[in-house]
């Protein structure tokens, strides 16, 4: 079974995909919590 690994160097479309959306979500969060940091008095 571990032919997965030597055949497909690139990770799957999903696995992709879920990798893109984590770093978009993470991005996201930085930027409003220094939104949110900057508007603080």
């Amino acid at each position: 079974m571990n032919d997965d690994t030597t055949l497909r160097p690139v990770p799957p479309i999903g696995e992709y995909t879920w990798k893109q959306k984590m770093t978009s979500a993470g991005t996201l969060a930085i930027i409003v919590n220094a939104s949110i940091s900057s508007e603080l008095p």
